[in-house]
């Protein structure tokens, strides 16, 4: 998946799993659960408009060290003691098409901001986290390197504070903090920097980036437990896109500085 899909619906993986710990087998210590969100996001990091998105979400677990799914990627906590996670990740970044496709779109309505801009492709990223949890203040940083497609470097990292509230007689979890974005060169550049190849095919002018901060904001998620297999979680992001990503001939011309997604998610615990 993108990780623009990765900023919108990480925060409310974080609520799903943090709350719901059904096991396929007890005495083994898998967990299976099966997801589906529905997402209004912009068709591309930049863009100015939003397009709506369904995308599955499978998750398997072994009792508090293995972790996997398709949105979430695939990790092993090699620290797990007094409140702190850390371990090595990988996940999937299936890039960009110059002609706005994506199977998970569920309009018809592609953009046309991106051509000319050729595709970056698909690649899987590979890194590490940490991750610290005190009473009510979770924190976590994350880093990885593209083996291909871009082949640049994002990190993200984020203070979420949790906690919880009755609501006739359910308990109500909610998450909402800041989180934040930085990519290196190779990163920023094959995403909102225009060559001279480019700015020919495009009609956008050329447009030179270095790796810093690509966009920061707040990320909120609300989640309902409906029985002890079904969960529900709301969840909406609003990211401002930094300086130097804003100024990308990409942005400023056909897209926005300022990022809005929200969306719903239903997960059952098998």
């Amino acid at each position: 998946m993108k990780t623009a899909i990765h900023s919108a619906v990480v925060i409310a993986l974080l609520a799903t799993s943090a709350t719901t710990h059904a096991e396929t087998d007890p005495a083994s210590g898998w967990n299976l659960s099966v997801g589906m969100a529905s997402i209004s996001m912009p068709a591309y990091l930049g863009d100015d408009a939003n397009r709506s998105i369904i995308a599955p979400d499978i998750r398997v677990s072994y009792k508090d060290r293995f972790f996997a799914s398709t949105l979430g990627g695939m990790g092993y906590n090699l620290v797990n003691q007094n409140g702190w996670l850390a371990g090595p990740i990988v996940k999937y970044n299936n890039g960009r098409q110059e002609n706005g496709d994506d199977d998970f779109f569920l309009d018809n309505q592609r953009t046309n901001d991106l051509q000319g801009l050729g595709d970056i492709g698909s690649t899987a990223e590979a890194g590490g986290f940490v991750e610290f949890t005190n009473a009510t203040i979770n924190t976590r940083l994350e880093v990885r390197k593209g083996a291909d497609g871009h082949q640049g470097t994002v990190g993200e990292a984020s203070i979420q504070h949790t906690g919880s509230r009755a609501l006739a007689g359910k308990a109500i979890f909610y998450s909402i903090g800041p989180q934040a974005s930085i990519g290196n060169s190779e990163y920023l550049s094959a995403f909102f920097g225009v060559d001279e190849q480019q700015s020919i095919s495009s009609g956008l002018s050329e447009y030179q980036i270095d790796g810093g901060l690509i966009a920061y904001g707040l990320h909120a998620s609300l989640m309902l437990p409906v029985t002890d297999r079904v969960s529900v979680v709301g969840f909406g992001s609003f990211d401002q896109l930094a300086e130097e990503v804003a100024d990308s001939s990409l942005v400023s011309t056909r897209g926005s500085d300022q990022q809005k997604s929200v969306g719903i998610f239903l997960n059952v615990s098998f």
